[in-house]
């Protein structure tokens, strides 16, 4: 004994051949007289490939010399070497315990432990990964890595409150650490922008605070990392969604500057570009992501940022225009198989995939709308109100793939956004993730990148559900978003006596896809290139069979109850965020003043700043009774699909007015729809309220009211001059 305490045993893979032996007695003799000869011997069964012998001998040895780690760290060897990740790490739990401090058992622990996180990680086993971390980090205290790892998987799993306190742990480890505070920061940034499945969703008080705690750390990320291109690329997106593109487009040239081939930096600044009103620019930039990434979702972002200013032509585009979707040549037409890459088949026509039918439900009506938008004054702009519909298609796609948050449809060898370009194919979509879900049954795919927006979701998203259901069948089961990223798809269903309980819930992480053998979807394709009229949104939107029929599915079963007592005849609809109205108060109080209890002002936000949640039955039951609604462009006016045939909408314009999605609705439906053009922004900045731009609503107001014989409205005429 005295002479194993002196034994020092080194693990050294030697490539030796280990001894037969006629019996374990054999063993048992040889590790009692000769350790030394039997620990070579388990080493050698070990580098042989013979795991098992392995672990059973060192098995053997720690029972006779429990005083010697070698016995314990070889045992765990063998078992990760036979894939036993899990006791492995148990085992070296249980020799630190035996032995506090030892590290020759803490260094093959701590990359036991990171083996097994890897290793759950790519199985989608991320709450395995999130405690193989937890089990980690007491052994590297000061390891900001571990930490980081740690809070992005607990992102992962939506656990957001515990990924800010793992970071603010690596924070305190490091209080100079850059790593540290650019998670904070993109983690507050993701509630900011509403990203965040929800955690901020909700209120305007708690996205003003997420707003000032990611600047706090935004800020402190660039103060210790000053040429750290993430940190200034996070203070550029935070500045960005503050609407301060002087400020962000500094930090994100920065960015750029410091990183010139991070893809995802060039992406952002584009974007930050394009939304600056800087399109040339955005798009020689998206350029050098395509030339460094070639990934298809680049190419869809150029021609979504060339179509809304009518920039194609004159930036000399290698394609060609079909509505505001920009083709581009090198990927058409599809390869032939076996695909080297994917191509974008952006329409349904001419398919010749024998994996894709396409079956006409409805051709397109003749065009609709006015030759010019009905407003009082002139506008000073032209805003064409005349439509060109779609052809409506049931589409069904064998062996597809889905992947990614707005679920990508792809297969080997094309990728296909449905309704042109809704799916706003994300830049770096390469189609490579690594753990697969196969659904075997049929699915009536409904999805959307923006889903969880009210009008994506009533005005494209519920056209999809009502036309498949009709054409594929109600026993079809349905591909619907996360709860946690889109409960407004849910509760709507819900409303609908829709049972949602074979429903798949479709999961957006990351490096998931599903594989489903068949999948339905309703689509609406251009028969002619749509003409060029500076609308970004003409492949956006929807059919009008497609509208009708949702329309007719809200009104048909009943949805819309009757409560006399909250209809109002006129609803001015107000917004937050971006095209919200600034100083909104000045026109309020002139409407209420006005109108006294004939209108219904309809927010979202309480005084105080709270949330005021209005149930979507409640909303369709106020829009059901309305003779006139009107505010600011936003999603709230996408309710107008359930008012009386006799109501009218007005919208206050943006310039450029590139999107006319709700005087498309409007004319689709056969409403009757003005402009009011002296309130108008940049699409994505905010409208200012003042006395006379209020004065100047109010008579546009009191105007269509007269016209439509509904004076008495009016209770107090003293405000409008005496016009009645």
């Amino acid at each position: 004994c005295v002479l194993m305490a002196k034994l020092t045993f080194f693990f050294v893979l030697v490539l030796v051949t280990a001894c037969a032996y006629a019996n374990a007695g054999e063993l048992d003799d040889l590790l009692k007289k000769d350790p030394y000869k039997y620990f070579n011997d388990a080493i050698a069964t070990c580098s042989q490939g013979e795991y098992q012998q392995c672990y059973d001998r060192f098995q053997k040895f720690s029972k006779v010399y429990p005083q010697m780690t070698e016995g314990f760290t070889n045992s765990a060897f063998a078992l990760e070497k036979m894939g036993r990740h899990e006791e492995a790490a148990k085992l070296y739990k249980k020799a630190l315990k035996k032995f506090p401090g030892e590290q020759k058992i803490i260094v093959p622990y701590v990359n036991t432990l990171q083996n097994q996180a890897i290793l759950s990680f790519n199985k989608g086993d991320f709450a395995a990964a999130i405690a193989a971390y937890e089990a980690l980090l007491p052994l590297i205290p000061d390891n900001i890595d571990a930490y980081i790892n740690l809070g992005m998987l607990q992102e992962r799993m939506q656990q957001y409150d515990a990924a800010e306190k793992t970071y603010l742990r690596a924070s305190r480890a490091d209080p100079e650490s850059v790593k540290a505070y650019n998670a904070l920061c993109r983690l507050f940034l993701t509630a900011v922008s509403g990203a965040a499945g929800g955690r901020y969703g909700v209120s305007a008080v708690e996205r003003r605070h997420a707003f000032e705690q990611s600047k706090t750390h935004c800020s402190a990320a660039v103060t210790h990392g000053e040429d750290d291109a993430t940190a200034h690329m996070n203070m550029g997106m935070l500045y960005k969604e503050g609407l301060d593109f002087e400020s962000a487009l500094r930090h994100m040239r920065k960015a750029a500057a410091l990183a010139p081939e991070d893809t995802t930096i060039l992406g952002n600044l584009a974007t930050t570009l394009s939304r600056s009103g800087d399109v040339p620019e955005a798009i020689e930039i998206q350029h050098r992501v395509a030339q460094l990434s070639d990934a298809p979702g680049v190419w869809f972002s150029i021609g979504t940022m060339a179509a809304p200013y009518n920039r194609s032509s004159e930036l000399g585009m290698q394609g060609h225009r079909t509505g505001s979707t920009l083709h581009i040549e090198r990927t058409l037409p599809p390869p032939e198989a076996p695909c080297k890459k994917r191509s974008l088949r952006l329409y349904w026509q001419n398919v010749t995939n024998p994996l894709v039918t396409v079956t006409k439900i409805a051709d397109p009506a003749e065009p609709f709308g006015w030759d010019e938008p009905r407003a009082r004054l002139p506008i000073g702009q032209h805003i064409p109100v005349r439509f060109h519909d779609k052809r409506t298609v049931a589409v069904t796609l064998k062996q597809v793939y889905v992947e990614g948050l707005g679920g990508v449809l792809y297969s080997d060898c094309e990728v296909y956004p449905p309704q042109g370009i809704n799916t706003d194919i994300p830049r770096d979509f390469r189609g490579t993730a690594t753990t697969t879900e196969e659904v075997k049954e049929p699915v009536l795919y409904v999805m959307h990148k923006s889903i969880n927006n009210h009008y994506h979701w009533m005005a494209e998203g519920m056209a999809r559900f009502v036309l498949g259901q009709q054409h594929f069948g109600k026993n079809v089961r349905l591909l619907l978003p996360a709860k946690t990223f889109a409960w407004n798809v849910w509760e709507t269903l819900k409303s609908l006596g829709v049972d949602t309980s074979r429903a798949v819930e479709y999961d957006p992480q990351p490096d998931k896809r599903y594989l489903f053998h068949t999948v339905h979807m309703i689509d609406w394709v251009p028969t002619s290139d749509l003409p060029d009229d500076n609308d970004m949104w003409a492949d956006y939107l929807p059919s009008k069979h497609a509208l009708l029929a949702t329309r007719a599915a809200f009104l048909n079963t009943g949805l819309v109850p009757t409560k006399p007592q909250a209809h109002k005849p006129i609803l001015y609809i107000s917004r937050k965020g971006v095209r919200e109205v600034i100083n909104e108060k000045i026109l309020t109080d002139m409407l209420s003043s006005t109108f006294g209890d004939n209108i219904y002002i309809f927010k979202t936000e309480n005084p105080d700043g709270s949330a005021r949640t209005i149930a979507l039955l409640d909303q369709l039951d106020m829009f059901a009774h309305a003779a006139l609604v009107f505010g600011p462009h936003g999603a709230g006016l996408t309710n107008m699909i359930v008012a009386p045939t006799n109501v009218t909408v007005a919208e206050f314009v943006m310039s450029p007015h590139c999107n006319r999605c709700f005087g498309f609705e409007a004319a689709a439906l056969g409403f009757d729809y003005w402009v009011i053009p002296e309130v108008s922004c940049f699409y994505h900045l905010k409208y200012e309220m003042t006395k006379d731009k209020a004065r100047d609503v109010l008579q546009t107001v009191v105007h269509i009211l007269r016209t439509k014989g509904l004076e008495h409205l009016v209770v107090n005429p003293r405000l409008v001059g005496g016009e009645l």
